[in-house]
């Protein structure tokens, strides 16, 4: 995901901000969180893209889930969600 980020959002030498973010929820559930503030996704992209149908079979391999937020402007976010560490005790 991030290798994405690097590689698109942010053409001919672009400046912006990425924000990863990791962090167990009270649900049990660990979610990894990664914006950016690059020139965004077109709608007609977003949707059966090779890069998100890797997120989604990597996201598969861990039990988890992807989702892809539209933010301000043309911020875009993805967010995996997955099984914490204490799920196997559960």
């Amino acid at each position: 995901m991030l290798t994405n980020v690097l590689k698109h959002a942010f053409p001919e030498g672009r400046q912006g901000r990425i924000l990863i973010r990791l962090a167990l929820e009270g649900d049990g559930h660990m979610r990894l969180r990664i914006e950016d503030d690059g020139v965004g996704l077109p709608a007609d992209r977003r949707e059966g893209s090779l890069g998100l149908r890797l997120m989604e079979m990597f996201a598969r391999q861990i039990q988890g889930s992807v989702r892809m937020e539209a933010g301000p402007g043309s911020r875009g976010t993805v967010v995996v969600t997955f099984p914490g560490p204490d799920a196997a005790k559960r």
